[in-house]
């Protein structure tokens, strides 16, 4: 699968940047210029391009501010994750080069120069996009009122096994109240004199400030993704617009390596200094140095080890709508069912994830089942609205309560309760009336310990 991003001013045309992500070619100049020209085209005559598809590639358009299109295009890609994606990079461009810039273009070159910047940023969200080949081979959904959906087959192009990067949600961890933890984060704040705090293991949620929580979900991930793709160091200093909050205004993102994996992350304004506040966090942080070093145990199982699943679960993800959070947990069991023979993975098997599922794969499995089948789960009435939008007005749209899939090779499940939406992964071998109890059982143990906090 390939992702294409291409960004032009909306007045002249003028290219500011192009992303790729995949193996395929990029795409030629004539294609972007048509790509604008018929943009510009349709605008001119007081009509709004939205998307078209072409046998194998999906485009969508979108423009922000009356200043800059952005443009999409993806094979094997529904238009709502691809306009997800466009609207999470020009708030990725908000976030490090302020509305102020891009509202009002007075030197195009300058602009191209300083959205520079932005590129790491972009590429790892055009990494959420990807899902994974998967061979599927039924698609069946439980739904109030029944909805239909095309799915096709997506390839994952390399994600890291260190985030599930899903647009428009913040990764977290489960893990139980830790009090000590929240007051050195509140002791550490005060130092900072803010209210923005955040505990990052493995560039996820740990722990936050009231403030920080209150952030949008896309602020909060765009602020923790910045983390992960920055270059290796043991601190960070870095200038931030909050897209939803303050995009105006900058704050100084600061980031203090605490202990290998465990980071914490801070908004605040001109002081203190970033040395300062390296010591400061080795005031606030110190005695509590072994207990941080547990917590990275925790990751990639993403809950603690304490916490017993049904054999059979080998990886979920849990949503929770309300906070805009996500867990995903691709090694749910130590010794998953597929090597519950301790038969060592060969070579081949690593080379052929279909024959073998792997941790990457299973992130794979589970990444594709949420936008193929539990994103009709968790429209919000954001989404609601765009649909009406484009569709006819006696079209009446409602969620799934519960959608299952089933492979030669493994089956999933996902399932609805409240505000919290939970995917799981099963092996084939699992019958497919069993999966809705034991994701039913799953769901109870993540969500019903009141200790638990993400």
């Amino acid at each position: 699968m390939t992702v294409h991003v291409l960004c032009v001013t909306s007045a002249g045309g003028l290219p500011l940047f192009t992303r790729k992500k995949g193996d395929g070619e990029s795409l030629p100049f004539s294609i972007v210029a048509s790509l604008n020209g018929v943009h510009m085209f349709c605008k001119s005559q007081d009509v709004i391009l939205q998307t078209t598809s072409t046998q194998d590639t999906t485009y969508v358009w979108d423009e922000f501010e009356d200043s800059i299109v952005l443009v999409a295009a993806a094979s094997c890609s529904s238009e709502v994750i691809l306009r997800k994606l466009l609207n999470a990079v020009f708030n990725s461009m908000l976030l490090l080069v302020g509305v102020d810039e891009i509202r009002n273009i007075r030197n195009p070159d300058r602009l191209k120069r300083e959205l520079r910047v932005c590129y790491p940023l972009i590429d790892k969200l055009m990494d959420g996009v990807d899902g994974s080949s998967v061979n599927i081979s039924t698609v069946t959904s439980h739904t109030s009122q029944s909805r239909n959906a095309n799915a096709c087959n997506e390839r994952d192009s390399g994600e890291s096994y260190f985030c599930g990067n899903l647009i428009g949600l913040s990764e977290t961890l489960l893990c139980y109240e830790s009090n000590d933890l929240l007051t050195c984060l509140d002791a550490y704040a005060d130092c900072l004199n803010s209210q923005f705090a955040c505990l990052l293991v493995s560039g996820r949620e740990l722990i936050a400030t009231p403030a920080w929580e209150d952030l949008h979900p896309l602020e909060r991930q765009l602020l923790t993704l910045l983390t992960v793709v920055a270059s290796p160091c043991t601190s960070s200093d870095t200038p931030v617009f909050l897209p939803f909050k303050s995009p105006s205004i900058p704050f100084r993102l600061v980031w203090v390596l605490l202990v290998p994996g465990v980071s914490v992350l801070g908004l605040c304004g001109p002081t203190p200094g970033l040395s300062e506040a390296e010591h400061l966090a080795l005031q606030c942080w110190g005695s509590s140095a072994d207990h941080l070093r547990s917590i990275t145990q925790i990751a990639p199982r993403n809950f603690p080890h304490s916490i017993h699943l049904d054999v059979n679960v080998l990886g979920f993800l849990l949503i929770n709508l309300d906070t805009g959070k996500y867990v995903l947990s691709y090694t749910a069991n130590d010794k998953p069912v597929w090597h519950a023979n301790d038969k060592p993975e060969t070579v081949a098997e690593r080379c052929n994830p279909i024959n073998a599922p792997s941790a990457s794969h299973r992130l794979h499995v589970l990444r594709t089942f949420y936008y193929q089948a539990a994103e009709s789960l968790l429209l919000t009435q954001g989404d609601l609205d765009f649909v009406k939008k484009v569709k006819s007005d006696s079209v009446k749209e409602s969620s799934a309560l519960e959608a299952y899939w089933c492979s030669e090779y493994h089956k999933c499940h996902g399932i609805r309760r409240s505000t919290n939406v939970l995917c799981v992964l099963y092996g084939s071998s699992v019958p497919t009336h069993t999966m809705r109890l034991l994701s039913q059982q799953t769901l109870s143990i993540l969500t019903t310990d009141k200790q638990l906090r993400w």
